[in-house]
């Protein structure tokens, strides 16, 4: 076949992939409206702005989560820094001593909450109430005499007792679960169930229904709340035999749930409460946020028992998003979601007063929607509960700031346009009477410290910008990862720079600029602690509810100028890193040691003094450190990579017929005309059948060095079991294709082992290119930010792999072009054989922590790996069908190739 056709394949193949992959990843920006939480904070007569003449009447649902109720208070699990999402709470309710720790917890919390101003709480229960009696003949998803239904039994009393004193305080209750909420007996029957077990099945819905009608008939409840948007291993309980999976993930789906199981609430005062929460993965991923969407399948629905609950900010509990737009619509009664321990910014443990952002929203949202009929208060909840501060609210830790925020909620939900100035100054009094010398420091920590958290935890330029990566919006927080973890990943690090590009000074000033104010509020906190009697200044958190203590608030303050200071060293150093690497001018190169410099110290600082401090824990640097490492050895991979990439043209041009004649003997020689005709003109090939002993070993070793310099240059010189990996994986791909080729035995007559590995130099052509310009993250850095980049360099690395293909068509140390059944034998057993290696990888997370730390590009974190493998589909049986793919590969390559010798 003439190389002309292979070249005009390369080509068409060159260009659509490239179209393919700037498609595929749908880079893209716009500027965002005025967010609800910009700009709220530092004049306090802002809050009063937001107030009308006329109180508002109180909103008839005021709902609290449980708090930490329940929720052990070890040490050693915080330690653990364990992301699970599961709360663990009411563990203890089978035992008598454990149950009247929970009802001691639970009647404060039941007290305070009631004080507040709230009127139900949620609890997360559910599966642990239902013994499914009516089920068929009753004893099909539970045998009479199983040990499940008396544990059952014995948590429907204790959580009885439990309910009935909230009942009896004037709350409503609720329980609430994942949808779908399963124990193995009840996959086991629901596996077997005529129609299938699916979403859309009614008979799926039919037996949950009878579930509930026969919770109701034995417990006094308000309702039920369910989520379908979120699930997974992240929020099992180790020690219990639930689970749950994201079951309902279409608008069929959904409301085949709803129409299902809304029949147990007819002619009953009880709600339904569906959050609309959605994580962005499939038909339901935008019902959270997108009123086409939500309306699509909730709109069909009418029922004077739903209420759907939604978060107030178009997407998860950060600041810089807009208004949910979901919650100006739909005939449904309306719950408004709020967090007061916000799990992305510090979890309570920096002062963070959410009151007037709260109120902007609840006033905005109730204006627009007439069907709002409460509010949704988490207190807890939220977030990995033991990879943060171990602060359990009212319990134990440091919980004030957490406490301010509750009460500022809840007197919301009592008045809606309440002047948020006496809801501080009635705060302070409830926690600080006894030291009301303080209490001007903090009302103004309160009143500045959202404006401190845009500007020192945020990175403003980036968060005022809707972007978008496969169809997914990024959160305004990117270069803080799972709130603890300090970014390092080049995609990340690049989209945030080129975001900031324009204000790069400014952005990094406004770091600076917030942890010099929270000294202020230091030193104004310290000043008019000094005139507090020592009696009030300290109150052991095992004590219970009690006056929080100003020494503790003026820990968290001097904890939060140490982040401050972290995170502006971190942002002026990973930005001057990415400036430097754009324009390359030595200032700019002085500018980043400085600041690499900086945040080494700062960081070595941070962790010295709060790495072992469980209420303000320090922070997790080994992304960042790795980044910082990676940046400071760019060079060395950026000469590294110019090096090769002379070597090979310098190798492939002594291989040329005039420089051949005209040099004398040297070592090598033979080598570098192997490499000139096997990659640059395999058809003249014909020419080395003579030759008796072609350079096996080197041409083999060469190649192989080559593609592992390549992987050691992409990855900062920062993981040699890396480069050794694929070294390995090189050397089983030519070791199969060789073997489908000319069968197992080398001898002098097998030439085409080392020719078969001389095309893969191509392959590496375009990579070395583009590491030698500004090294590995320059390499990430263009191919996130320039399309034009992604373009070429795609473009350039298709038609190479399709000029590699050509070659291992024409090259043949015997003088003729492969039979087609002969090549495809051996590029079976040699694909096949590199999906074999994949029976080595224990799991499909495993395999993509395995990539993300040298290759930094996008962090592989707990939530991310639960988004792929869980939400997104990508589970083991991936890798199930890619070993059972090589297995079948390798057999078709033997098959084929037996008895074929070229």
């Amino acid at each position: 076949m003439s190389r002309w056709v292979f070249f005009i394949l390369g080509v068409a193949l060159a260009v659509p992939s490239s179209l393919a992959v700037n498609w595929a990843l749908d880079l893209r920006r716009e500027s965002k409206a005025l967010s609800l939480e910009e700009d709220v904070g530092s004049s306090r007569e802002s809050f009063v702005a937001l107030t009308d003449a006329s109180p508002r009447p109180p909103l008839p649902l005021r709902l609290v989560d449980t708090g930490s109720v329940g929720i052990h208070a070890d040490p050693d699990s915080w330690r653990e820094h364990d992301y699970s999402h599961a709360s663990l709470a009411f563990r203890d309710l089978e035992t008598d001593d454990g149950f009247q720790r929970t009802e001691a917890e639970w009647r404060d919390y039941v007290d305070t909450m009631v004080a507040y101003g709230n009127n139900g709480v949620v609890v997360g229960t559910f599966l642990d109430l239902v013994d499914f009696d009516r089920v068929g003949a009753g004893d099909e998803i539970y045998a009479a005499d199983s040990e499940i239904r008396r544990r059952h039994h014995v948590r429907r009393e204790s959580f009885g007792r439990l309910f009935d004193y909230a009942r009896t305080a004037g709350m409503r209750v609720y329980v609430k679960t994942d949808m779908l909420a399963m124990t193995p007996e009840l996959a086991d029957y629901l596996g077997g169930i005529d129609g299938g077990f699916k979403a859309s099945n009614p008979k799926v819905w039919d037996v949950f229904r009878l579930g509930l009608e026969e919770l109701f008939d034995r417990m006094e409840l308000d309702g039920l709340l369910i989520r379908i948007g979120e699930a997974g291993s992240l929020y099992r309980d180790p020690l219990s035999h639930d689970s749950s999976a994201m079951f309902v993930r279409d608008a069929a789906g959904l409301q085949s749930m709803l129409q299902g199981i809304l029949p147990a609430f007819d002619g009953t005062e009880m709600d339904l409460i569906l959050r609309s929460w959605s994580v962005g993965v499939g038909e339901l991923g935008e019902l959270h946020t997108d009123p086409e969407v939500y309306e699509r399948a909730l709109g069909s629905i009418r029922s004077p028992n739903l209420i759907v609950s939604t978060k107030y900010v178009a997407g998860d509990y950060f600041s810089f998003f807009e208004t949910n737009p979901t919650l100006f619509q739909g005939p449904h009664r309306r719950l408004v979601e709020f967090q007061s321990r916000r799990e992305y910014e510090g979890f309570g443990a920096i002062p963070n007063f959410l009151g007037s952002v709260h109120q902007r929203a609840l006033l905005e949202i109730t204006d627009r929607n007439p069907n709002v009929v409460g509010i949704y208060n988490w207190t807890q909840a939220g977030g990995p509960q033991r990879a943060g501060p171990m602060s359990l609210y009212l319990r134990h830790g440091f919980w004030t700031w957490i406490d301010a925020n509750v009460y500022a909620t809840s007197r919301l939900g009592l008045q809606p346009n309440v002047s948020m100035d006496e809801v501080i100054v009635d705060w302070l009094e409830l926690r600080f009477g006894d030291e009301p010398e303080t209490h001007p420091a903090l009302e103004r920590i309160l009143s500045e410290s959202r404006q401190v958290i845009e500007d020192g935890l945020y990175l403003r330029p980036f968060a005022e910008q809707s972007r978008w990566i496969a169809g997914i919006e990024l959160p305004p927080l990117m270069w803080i990862q799972e709130w603890d973890m300090l970014n390092g990943w080049a995609a990340i690090s690049s989209i945030v720079y080129e975001a900031c590009k324009p204000h790069l000074r400014e952005t990094i000033a406004d770091g600076y600029a917030a942890e010099r104010r929270v000294e202020e509020w230091l030193h104004e906190l310290e000043s008019a602690r000094t005139s507090v009697s020592r009696a009030h200044s300290s109150v052991e958190p095992d004590q219970g509810r009690q006056q929080p203590a100003t020494d503790d608030v003026l820990a968290s303050l001097r904890y939060h100028v140490d982040l401050l200071g972290l995170w502006a060293a971190h942002r002026e150093s990973f930005l001057l890193y990415y400036d430097w690497m754009e324009n390359g001018s030595p200032e700019s190169r002085r500018s980043w040691n400085v600041a690499r410099e900086r945040f080494a110290g700062t960081a070595a600082e941070h962790r010295a003094s709060y790495g072992d401090n469980l209420d303000f824990p320090a922070y997790e640097l080994a992304p960042a450190s790795r980044a910082m490492t990676a940046a400071g050895r760019g060079d060395d991979a950026m000469w590294l990579a110019r090096f090769v990439l002379l070597s090979i043209v310098l190798a492939l041009a002594l291989g040329t017929a005039p420089l051949q004649r005209r040099t004398g003997w040297y070592a090598g020689k033979k080598m570098m005309r192997y490499l000139w005709i096997g990659a640059m003109r395999p058809w003249r090939s014909r020419g080395l059948r003579r030759d008796p002993s072609p350079p096996y070993f080197g041409l083999t070793s060469t190649v192989l060095c080559v593609c592992a310099l390549t992987l050691v240059s992409l990855t900062s010189v920062s993981s040699w079991t890396l480069s050794l990996g694929v070294a390995i994986v090189v050397l089983v791909f030519i070791v199969g294709l060789k073997t489908g080729l000319t069968g197992p035995r080398i001898d002098a007559k097998d030439r085409f082992l080392p020719m078969a590995a001389v095309p893969l130099l191509i392959v590496c052509l375009p990579v070395l290119g583009a590491l030698a310009w500004r090294g590995p993250l320059g390499f990430w850095h263009g191919f996130w930010t320039s399309e034009t980049f992604r373009l070429l360099w795609v473009g350039a690395l298709s038609l190479a792999g399709v000029w590699a293909l050509y070659a291992l068509w024409v090259v043949m140390p015997h003088g003729r072009k492969v039979p087609v059944r002969v090549l495809s034998a051996g590029l079976c057993l040699a694909f096949g054989s590199v999906l074999t290696l994949l029976w080595f990888v224990p799991d499909i997370s495993y395999l993509l922590r395995l990539l993300d730390q040298p290759l930094l590009v996008v962090p592989m974190s707990a939530s991310i790996l639960t988004g792929i493998t869980e939400y997104g589909g990508v589970g083991n049986e991936v890798l199930y069908y890619a070993r059972g793919l090589g297995l079948a590969l390798a057999a078709v390559g033997a098959y084929l190739g037996t008895g074929h010798r070229v």
